[in-house]
Protein backbone atom coordinates (compact mmCIF):
# COMPACT_ATOMS: atom_id res chain seq x y z
CA UNK A 1 0.00 0.00 0.00
CA UNK A 2 1.19 3.38 -1.22
CA UNK A 3 2.04 6.17 2.22
CA UNK A 4 2.07 9.41 1.54
CA UNK A 5 1.07 12.32 4.07
CA UNK A 6 0.34 16.02 3.27
CA UNK A 7 0.62 18.18 5.72
CA UNK A 8 -0.49 21.86 6.21
CA UNK A 9 -1.07 24.69 7.89
CA UNK A 10 -4.17 27.17 9.02
CA UNK A 11 -4.07 30.10 10.66
CA UNK A 12 -6.45 31.34 13.15
CA UNK A 13 -6.03 34.95 14.33
CA UNK A 14 -6.88 35.75 18.19
CA UNK A 15 -7.47 39.13 18.65
CA UNK A 16 -9.73 41.55 21.40
CA UNK A 17 -11.14 45.05 21.22
CA UNK A 18 -11.54 47.60 24.24
CA UNK A 19 -15.19 49.01 24.74
CA UNK A 20 -14.29 50.65 27.45
CA UNK A 21 -16.66 53.43 27.90
CA UNK A 22 -15.50 57.02 28.85
CA UNK A 23 -17.33 59.30 30.82
CA UNK A 24 -16.94 62.72 31.11
CA UNK A 25 -16.45 64.40 34.73
CA UNK A 26 -18.55 66.95 37.06
CA UNK A 27 -17.14 66.96 40.51
CA UNK A 28 -15.45 65.22 43.13
CA UNK A 29 -17.20 63.10 45.20
CA UNK A 30 -16.42 63.58 48.69
CA UNK A 31 -15.07 60.33 50.09
CA UNK A 32 -12.26 58.06 49.00
CA UNK A 33 -12.76 56.61 45.61
CA UNK A 34 -10.54 53.19 45.61
CA UNK A 35 -9.00 51.81 41.97
CA UNK A 36 -10.90 48.81 41.26
CA UNK A 37 -10.22 46.23 38.76
CA UNK A 38 -12.34 43.89 36.09
CA UNK A 39 -11.06 41.45 33.36
CA UNK A 40 -11.83 40.60 29.80
CA UNK A 41 -10.16 38.00 27.56
CA UNK A 42 -10.98 38.47 24.08
CA UNK A 43 -11.68 36.16 21.93
CA UNK A 44 -10.06 32.62 23.28
CA UNK A 45 -10.47 28.93 22.22
CA UNK A 46 -8.26 27.53 25.47
CA UNK A 47 -9.64 26.79 28.43
CA UNK A 48 -6.75 27.79 30.21
CA UNK A 49 -7.78 31.81 30.63
CA UNK A 50 -10.96 33.14 29.65
CA UNK A 51 -12.94 36.36 30.87
CA UNK A 52 -14.75 33.20 33.01
CA UNK A 53 -12.27 31.57 35.12
CA UNK A 54 -9.44 34.35 34.82
CA UNK A 55 -8.74 34.17 39.06
CA UNK A 56 -5.25 36.11 39.35
CA UNK A 57 -2.98 39.03 37.41
CA UNK A 58 -0.27 41.08 38.37
CA UNK A 59 -0.89 44.86 37.87
CA UNK A 60 1.46 47.87 37.63
CA UNK A 61 0.55 51.88 37.88
CA UNK A 62 1.86 54.67 37.15
CA UNK A 63 0.72 58.33 38.71
CA UNK A 64 1.30 60.74 36.37
CA UNK A 65 0.07 64.43 37.92
CA UNK A 66 -1.97 66.28 35.41
CA UNK A 67 0.28 65.17 32.28
CA UNK A 68 0.10 62.22 30.03
CA UNK A 69 2.24 58.80 30.64
CA UNK A 70 5.50 58.94 28.84
CA UNK A 71 8.12 56.39 28.88
CA UNK A 72 10.27 58.48 31.31
CA UNK A 73 7.67 57.29 34.57
CA UNK A 74 8.50 54.17 37.10
CA UNK A 75 5.78 52.32 38.57
CA UNK A 76 4.97 54.71 41.70
CA UNK A 77 1.45 53.57 42.07
CA UNK A 78 1.66 49.97 41.39
CA UNK A 79 4.69 47.81 41.48
CA UNK A 80 3.83 43.65 39.87
CA UNK A 81 0.67 44.08 42.37
CA UNK A 82 -1.20 40.85 42.91
CA UNK A 83 -4.80 40.95 42.13
CA UNK A 84 -7.10 38.20 43.09
CA UNK A 85 -10.46 36.91 42.52
CA UNK A 86 -13.42 36.07 40.12
CA UNK A 87 -15.28 37.17 37.32
CA UNK A 88 -18.44 36.40 39.71
CA UNK A 89 -17.01 37.72 42.47
CA UNK A 90 -15.39 40.51 41.39
CA UNK A 91 -11.23 40.94 42.66
CA UNK A 92 -9.58 42.70 45.01
CA UNK A 93 -5.92 43.51 46.11
CA UNK A 94 -3.92 44.99 49.05
CA UNK A 95 -3.25 47.46 49.78
CA UNK A 96 -6.01 49.30 48.31
CA UNK A 97 -4.83 52.10 46.97
CA UNK A 98 -7.21 55.37 45.74
CA UNK A 99 -7.92 57.57 42.66
CA UNK A 100 -6.15 61.19 43.29
CA UNK A 101 -8.11 63.96 44.79
CA UNK A 102 -7.61 66.46 42.31
CA UNK A 103 -9.40 65.66 38.61
CA UNK A 104 -7.03 66.40 36.14
CA UNK A 105 -4.71 63.51 37.73
CA UNK A 106 -4.22 60.62 36.08
CA UNK A 107 -3.75 56.82 36.38
CA UNK A 108 -2.09 54.68 33.39
CA UNK A 109 -2.66 50.67 34.14
CA UNK A 110 -0.31 47.80 32.31
CA UNK A 111 -1.38 43.53 33.69
CA UNK A 112 -0.31 40.72 32.72
CA UNK A 113 -1.68 37.11 33.78
CA UNK A 114 -1.65 34.45 35.21
CA UNK A 115 0.56 35.73 38.33
CA UNK A 116 4.39 35.25 38.44
CA UNK A 117 4.78 31.82 40.41
CA UNK A 118 7.91 29.16 41.18
CA UNK A 119 6.48 26.94 38.36
CA UNK A 120 4.84 28.73 35.29
CA UNK A 121 7.90 30.22 34.14
CA UNK A 122 7.09 34.49 34.93
CA UNK A 123 9.00 36.44 36.72
CA UNK A 124 9.90 40.51 37.22
CA UNK A 125 12.14 42.01 34.84
CA UNK A 126 11.90 45.16 35.12
CA UNK A 127 12.84 46.73 39.01
CA UNK A 128 10.07 48.80 40.20
CA UNK A 129 12.76 52.23 39.16
CA UNK A 130 12.78 51.45 35.78
CA UNK A 131 11.41 53.50 33.89
CA UNK A 132 9.10 53.13 30.31
CA UNK A 133 6.52 50.10 30.02
CA UNK A 134 7.01 47.35 32.69
CA UNK A 135 8.10 44.04 31.17
CA UNK A 136 8.16 40.58 32.46
CA UNK A 137 10.33 37.51 31.72
CA UNK A 138 9.39 34.43 30.68
CA UNK A 139 10.93 30.85 31.06
CA UNK A 140 9.21 28.21 29.24
CA UNK A 141 8.55 25.70 31.14
CA UNK A 142 9.52 21.97 29.97
CA UNK A 143 6.65 20.27 31.93
CA UNK A 144 3.54 20.73 29.71
CA UNK A 145 1.38 20.50 33.06
CA UNK A 146 3.39 24.04 33.96
CA UNK A 147 2.98 25.95 30.69
CA UNK A 148 0.32 28.47 30.78
CA UNK A 149 -2.10 30.64 28.95
CA UNK A 150 0.03 34.08 29.03
CA UNK A 151 -1.53 37.07 28.63
CA UNK A 152 -0.60 40.90 28.54
CA UNK A 153 -3.47 43.49 28.87
CA UNK A 154 -3.84 46.64 26.73
CA UNK A 155 -2.60 49.20 28.47
CA UNK A 156 -5.21 51.72 30.29
CA UNK A 157 -3.66 54.88 29.95
CA UNK A 158 -4.38 58.21 31.57
CA UNK A 159 -6.97 57.65 33.38
CA UNK A 160 -9.04 60.09 36.08
CA UNK A 161 -11.13 59.46 38.88
CA UNK A 162 -14.97 58.96 38.16
CA UNK A 163 -16.12 62.37 39.81
CA UNK A 164 -19.28 61.24 39.53
CA UNK A 165 -19.81 59.69 42.76
CA UNK A 166 -20.36 56.02 41.26
CA UNK A 167 -17.66 54.03 43.59
CA UNK A 168 -18.33 51.23 41.52
CA UNK A 169 -16.40 52.24 38.24
CA UNK A 170 -13.60 49.54 37.34
CA UNK A 171 -10.57 49.46 35.66
CA UNK A 172 -11.27 47.50 33.06
CA UNK A 173 -8.38 45.26 31.40
CA UNK A 174 -8.65 43.64 27.91
CA UNK A 175 -6.21 40.36 27.95
CA UNK A 176 -4.42 39.51 24.85
CA UNK A 177 -2.70 36.18 24.34
CA UNK A 178 1.04 36.37 24.20
CA UNK A 179 1.88 32.93 22.85
CA UNK A 180 1.01 30.51 20.00
CA UNK A 181 -0.17 27.95 19.54
CA UNK A 182 -0.38 24.30 17.87
CA UNK A 183 -3.40 22.58 17.14
CA UNK A 184 -4.10 19.67 14.89
CA UNK A 185 -6.59 18.38 12.54
CA UNK A 186 -6.85 15.17 10.35
CA UNK A 187 -8.63 13.85 7.21
CA UNK A 188 -8.36 10.59 5.05
CA UNK A 189 -8.56 11.11 1.26
CA UNK A 190 -8.64 8.02 -0.68
CA UNK A 191 -7.64 8.14 -4.44
CA UNK A 192 -10.79 6.20 -5.89
CA UNK A 193 -13.58 8.63 -3.90
CA UNK A 194 -11.61 11.64 -5.67
CA UNK A 195 -11.87 10.08 -8.65
CA UNK A 196 -15.87 9.84 -8.39
CA UNK A 197 -15.59 6.17 -8.73
CA UNK A 198 -18.96 4.00 -7.82
CA UNK A 199 -17.10 1.13 -7.65
CA UNK A 200 -14.19 3.21 -5.23
CA UNK A 201 -16.69 4.77 -3.32
CA UNK A 202 -18.34 1.09 -2.29
CA UNK A 203 -14.44 0.18 -1.71
CA UNK A 204 -13.63 3.05 0.39
CA UNK A 205 -16.53 2.63 2.44
CA UNK A 206 -15.36 -0.73 3.33
CA UNK A 207 -12.09 0.59 4.50
CA UNK A 208 -11.53 2.69 7.87
CA UNK A 209 -8.67 4.85 8.89
CA UNK A 210 -7.65 5.18 12.76
CA UNK A 211 -5.19 7.88 13.87
CA UNK A 212 -2.94 5.96 16.57
CA UNK A 213 -0.32 8.65 17.54
CA UNK A 214 1.16 12.10 16.84
CA UNK A 215 4.44 13.66 17.94
CA UNK A 216 5.05 17.29 16.89
CA UNK A 217 8.96 17.76 16.87
CA UNK A 218 10.58 21.44 17.52
CA UNK A 219 13.05 23.10 18.77
CA UNK A 220 10.61 25.52 20.75
CA UNK A 221 12.06 28.64 22.08
CA UNK A 222 13.04 28.89 25.66
CA UNK A 223 13.10 32.03 27.29
CA UNK A 224 12.16 35.36 26.35
CA UNK A 225 11.29 39.06 27.74
CA UNK A 226 7.48 40.05 27.07
CA UNK A 227 6.90 44.15 26.90
CA UNK A 228 3.19 44.92 28.53
CA UNK A 229 2.52 47.48 26.57
CA UNK A 230 2.34 46.53 23.15
CA UNK A 231 3.36 42.16 23.96
CA UNK A 232 5.99 42.15 21.60
CA UNK A 233 9.07 40.29 22.54
CA UNK A 234 12.51 40.26 22.63
CA UNK A 235 15.98 38.39 24.14
CA UNK A 236 13.82 35.52 22.71
CA UNK A 237 16.67 32.61 23.09
CA UNK A 238 16.72 28.76 21.78
CA UNK A 239 15.69 25.59 23.16
CA UNK A 240 16.88 22.20 22.28
CA UNK A 241 14.33 20.25 20.14
CA UNK A 242 11.63 19.15 21.99
CA UNK A 243 8.82 16.09 21.35
CA UNK A 244 5.39 16.85 22.00
CA UNK A 245 2.95 13.31 21.78
CA UNK A 246 -0.35 12.41 21.43
CA UNK A 247 -1.71 9.14 21.79
CA UNK A 248 -4.96 8.59 20.64
CA UNK A 249 -4.92 4.53 21.66
CA UNK A 250 -3.44 1.38 19.42
CA UNK A 251 -5.04 0.08 16.16
CA UNK A 252 -8.33 0.01 16.13
CA UNK A 253 -8.11 1.68 19.82
CA UNK A 254 -7.46 5.00 17.72
CA UNK A 255 -9.28 7.65 16.80
CA UNK A 256 -11.67 6.82 13.60
CA UNK A 257 -10.78 9.67 10.97
CA UNK A 258 -13.38 10.71 8.59
CA UNK A 259 -12.70 12.57 4.84
CA UNK A 260 -13.38 15.64 6.86
CA UNK A 261 -11.76 18.09 8.44
CA UNK A 262 -11.25 17.18 12.21
CA UNK A 263 -9.52 18.53 15.50
CA UNK A 264 -7.87 16.05 17.33
CA UNK A 265 -5.35 18.68 19.30
CA UNK A 266 -7.81 21.45 20.26
CA UNK A 267 -9.26 23.16 23.64
CA UNK A 268 -7.16 22.29 26.99
CA UNK A 269 -4.86 20.24 24.73
CA UNK A 270 -3.20 22.42 22.58
CA UNK A 271 0.72 22.78 22.55
CA UNK A 272 1.25 26.22 23.76
CA UNK A 273 5.00 27.74 22.16
CA UNK A 274 6.69 31.01 21.97
CA UNK A 275 6.72 33.15 18.80
CA UNK A 276 9.79 33.55 17.19
CA UNK A 277 11.08 36.60 14.50
CA UNK A 278 12.33 33.87 11.92
CA UNK A 279 10.94 30.16 10.47
CA UNK A 280 10.92 27.54 12.69
CA UNK A 281 11.36 24.28 11.58
CA UNK A 282 7.96 21.04 13.19
CA UNK A 283 8.53 17.52 11.88
CA UNK A 284 5.66 15.91 12.42
CA UNK A 285 5.09 12.02 12.77
CA UNK A 286 2.22 10.00 12.59
CA UNK A 287 0.78 6.49 13.31
CA UNK A 288 -2.33 5.44 11.71
CA UNK A 289 -3.73 1.93 10.74
CA UNK A 290 -5.95 1.41 8.15
CA UNK A 291 -8.38 -1.56 8.73
CA UNK A 292 -10.59 -2.59 5.51
CA UNK A 293 -13.30 -5.74 5.66
CA UNK A 294 -12.59 -8.74 3.70
CA UNK A 295 -14.69 -11.41 4.68
CA UNK A 296 -12.12 -13.65 2.83
CA UNK A 297 -9.52 -13.12 5.38
CA UNK A 298 -9.27 -14.77 8.54
CA UNK A 299 -10.47 -12.69 10.97
CA UNK A 300 -12.51 -10.55 7.86
CA UNK A 301 -10.17 -7.85 7.78
CA UNK A 302 -6.98 -6.29 7.03
CA UNK A 303 -5.11 -4.19 9.05
CA UNK A 304 -2.11 -2.37 8.60
CA UNK A 305 -0.60 0.59 10.46
CA UNK A 306 1.59 2.83 8.52
CA UNK A 307 4.03 5.30 10.29
CA UNK A 308 5.02 8.24 8.33
CA UNK A 309 6.36 11.82 8.65
CA UNK A 310 6.55 14.95 7.01
CA UNK A 311 8.67 18.47 7.63
CA UNK A 312 6.93 22.27 7.15
CA UNK A 313 7.96 25.45 8.48
CA UNK A 314 6.07 28.25 10.20
CA UNK A 315 7.00 32.31 11.77
CA UNK A 316 5.26 32.13 14.71
CA UNK A 317 2.97 35.26 16.29
CA UNK A 318 1.72 35.83 19.24
CA UNK A 319 -1.87 35.13 19.48
CA UNK A 320 -2.11 32.91 16.60
CA UNK A 321 -3.48 29.14 16.57
CA UNK A 322 -1.30 27.23 13.89
CA UNK A 323 -3.31 23.85 13.09
CA UNK A 324 -1.60 21.29 10.93
CA UNK A 325 -4.01 19.97 8.99
CA UNK A 326 -2.95 15.50 8.56
CA UNK A 327 -4.27 14.39 4.91
CA UNK A 328 -3.75 10.56 5.33
CA UNK A 329 -3.62 8.81 1.97
CA UNK A 330 -5.30 5.76 0.98
CA UNK A 331 -4.29 4.21 -2.13
CA UNK A 332 -5.97 1.15 -2.76
CA UNK A 333 -3.60 -1.95 -4.24
CA UNK A 334 -4.17 -2.04 -8.42
CA UNK A 335 -3.66 -4.72 -10.43
CA UNK A 336 -3.20 -4.17 -13.98
CA UNK A 337 -3.77 -6.51 -17.37
CA UNK A 338 -2.42 -9.89 -16.40
CA UNK A 339 0.54 -10.90 -18.84
CA UNK A 340 -0.03 -14.76 -19.83
CA UNK A 341 2.90 -16.33 -20.76
CA UNK A 342 2.98 -18.37 -24.36
CA UNK A 343 2.59 -22.00 -24.36
CA UNK A 344 6.19 -23.44 -25.75
CA UNK A 345 6.02 -25.90 -28.76
CA UNK A 346 6.90 -29.12 -27.35
CA UNK A 347 7.92 -30.97 -30.53
CA UNK A 348 11.73 -30.05 -30.00
CA UNK A 349 11.39 -31.57 -26.55
CA UNK A 350 11.72 -35.29 -26.53
CA UNK A 351 10.46 -37.26 -23.27
CA UNK A 352 10.73 -41.11 -23.12
CA UNK A 353 7.72 -42.27 -21.82
CA UNK A 354 8.35 -45.88 -20.93
CA UNK A 355 5.56 -47.62 -20.50
CA UNK A 356 4.81 -50.74 -19.22
CA UNK A 357 2.19 -53.38 -20.34
CA UNK A 358 2.50 -55.93 -17.83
Amino acid sequence: MKKFLYLAAAVVAMAACNKEASKNVASAPSVPVPVQFGTYVGLTRTAAITTDNITDFGVYGYYSDDASWSASLTPNFMFDQLVEGSHDAGFTYSPVKYWPNETSDKLSFFAYAPYKSNTNGISENSANNTAGAPTIAYAFPADETNQVDLLWATPVMNKVRDNDGDISKKIQFTFNHALSRIGLQARYLADEVNAGNTVGDALAAATKVYLNQVTISSAYAASGILNLQDGSWSSVTAGSSRDYVRTFGAGEAGELVSNENTAYISGDDYIMMMPQASAQAFTVEVVYTVVTEDAALAGGKSVITNTISNTTSLTAVHGYTYDFVLVLGIESVKFDAPVVSAWEDGADTEVDLPINNA
